[in-house]
């Protein structure tokens, strides 16, 4: 991180709170995403050998 990077979080915390929230959010989508994802298979393997049975 350069000096003026830190200067303009250290001027603005609410920039640094947005950035941890945006972090904290994608990292929530991610394992959000993952879960539904793995739901999603799980459903459509179901329908996939109901349908070939």
């Amino acid at each position: 991180m350069s000096s003026e990077v830190l200067e303009i979080i250290l001027d603005n915390p609410w920039i640094a709170i947005i950035a941890l929230g945006f972090a904290f959010l994608s990292s929530f989508m991610v394992k959000f995403g993952a879960r539904l994802a793995e739901i999603l298979g799980d459903l459509i393997q179901k329908k996939v050998e109901k349908s070939e049975s």
